[in-house]
């Protein structure tokens, strides 16, 4: 009887969960941004870039960074880093007919809490810490340009 019961629970814990996963980092930066983000490759690196005007904002990393450690780390740059009004204000619209501010807070606390282990600071220092961390763990720069330099 004790098998049986223990069966039982194993099996209503396995469908209880929450079976809604979250949307990955790039799916999320894609559909927020669209249409003003691309991404490129070369043979050997990775990039993304969001322009929605002649100024961009550039993200490089090697092409062998795992692409969700990359998506990841671009999600927290611009909800952190990036001064556009739509990462900035709460009540801005792009075409998509979403708020990245808005979109992005649901996640960064988690993305946040996955890469911040060496960084105790309070919650803006802990970005900062967080994101420079990972600029110089996985090679990953930032740029802010004008579209066609």
């Amino acid at each position: 009887m004790g098998i049986m019961r223990l069966h039982t629970l194993l099996v209503i814990l396995l469908f209880s969960t929450n079976s809604v996963s979250e949307p990955s980092s790039k799916g999320l930066l894609l559909e927020t941004l669209d249409p003003f983000i691309s991404e490129a490759q070369t043979s050997n690196l990775r990039s993304v870039n969001y322009c929605p005007d002649n100024l961009c904002y550039v993200i490089k990393a090697p092409k062998n960074l795992e692409i969700d450690i990359f998506y990841d780390f671009a999600v927290l740059f611009f909800y952190y880093e990036a001064d556009f009004p739509e990462f900035t204000e709460n009540d801005y619209q792009l075409p998509s007919g979403k708020n990245p501010r808005n979109v992005f807070s649901k996640y960064e606390g988690k993305l946040l809490d996955r890469y911040s282990d060496p960084c105790l600071e309070n919650k803006q220092d802990k970005a900062k810490c967080t994101l420079d961390f990972m600029r110089n763990k996985y090679s990953i720069n930032t740029y802010f340009t004008r579209s066609g330099e």
